[in-house]
């Protein structure tokens, strides 16, 4: 973690970016991992977001991978490289993001820094694999853990919206990408509309307990 992470008594906002890499995106690995780069690059060009931002990215197929751990922007260009394969258990991503959440926001508290709500963008293209996903989800939101994230989930391809709508419910959100784009455009607004859509979360309140869905392209939809 660099010493440039923040100085005492600045506000961070952590938001974990948690990516579908299941094999059904073999083909559109490329979009996935431009989509990521181009998020972390729109958030380096915001001075403002870049300083109070910090990003986490995860990966989940068959299991959750911490690709990069939570930390600066950094410079998007050099985004970790995802690849694709396994079956799509979200309970491994939800269970992952449990676990990190409460060491990274001790990590931030001694260095005296203020941690806003954690934010959990939630990226899939299908179902779930795994039957217990619901129970893995719940613990992540129980009210007795303090740190539990607002969640944002955005589904496309063959995602469940009724899923999609579940995971994004509460104070976060649930978008779903129309069909009528292909994939990789799918993908690739992705990575245009997440930066405005942490800036809106960021500005709504500067003690955020939900998320706000900022400027949405066209072909999203807001499942209410």
């Amino acid at each position: 973690m660099s010493e440039q992470f923040g100085s005492e008594g600045q506000v961070i906002l952590p938001v974990y970016l948690v990516v579908d890499t299941s094999a059904s995106l073999a083909g559109e690995i490329d979009s996935i991992n431009e989509a990521v780069a181009a998020f972390f690059r729109s958030l380096l060009l915001n001075p403002s977001m870049a300083d109070i931002v910090r990003v986490g990215l995860i990966a989940f197929s068959g299991d959750a991978r911490i690709i990069k751990p939570l930390s600066l922007v950094g410079d998007g260009r050099s985004a970790p490289r995802l690849v694709t394969g396994g079956t799509t258990n979200y309970s491994a991503a939800f269970t992952l993001v449990r676990e990190v959440i409460p060491s990274d926001v001790a990590s931030l508290k001694v260095r005296g820094l203020r941690v806003f709500r954690p934010v959990m963008l939630f990226l899939t293209d299908g179902a779930p694999a795994d039957p217990l996903w619901q129970t893995a989800l719940d613990e992540l939101r129980k009210p007795e853990f303090r740190e539990r994230p607002t969640i944002v989930a955005i589904g496309f391809g063959s995602a469940d919206p009724a899923i999609i709508r579940e995971i994004g419910s509460g104070n976060g959100g649930a978008f779903m990408i129309s069909d009528a784009i292909s994939v990789g455009e799918a993908i690739a607004s992705i990575g245009s509309a997440l930066p405005s859509m942490v800036q809106a979360t960021l500005l709504s309140s500067r003690s955020p307990s939900h998320a706000s869905s900022g400027s949405i392209p066209a072909h999203w939809m807001e499942l209410g």
